[in-house]
């Protein structure tokens, strides 16, 4: 992951909404918070309205505003 996020401009970074940030998320936030790249913060699986709930959870991650996505639905697809 970290050569990865050296070598990325900007980096879109996509989380289970349903799951919850994970302690792999966070160490995953740690790395992108040292590399000071631009982040894109996508909650996935919001697939109705209890996911929206799920995603404003992911807030807490520090990464600014989660952007929800259903690829079951394809639901803000687009906008990525």
């Amino acid at each position: 992951a970290e050569y990865a996020i050296e070598a990325a401009d900007a980096v879109v970074f996509v989380v289970d909404a349903k799951v919850g940030a994970t302690d792999t998320d966070e160490a995953v936030v740690r790395l992108l918070r040292k590399a000071g790249k631009p982040v894109v913060l996508c909650a996935n699986k919001v697939d109705g309205p209890s996911g929206e709930a799920d995603a404003s959870y992911l807030w807490s991650l520090g990464l600014g505003e989660p952007h929800p996505v259903s690829a079951l639905h394809g639901r803000g697809t687009g906008d990525m």
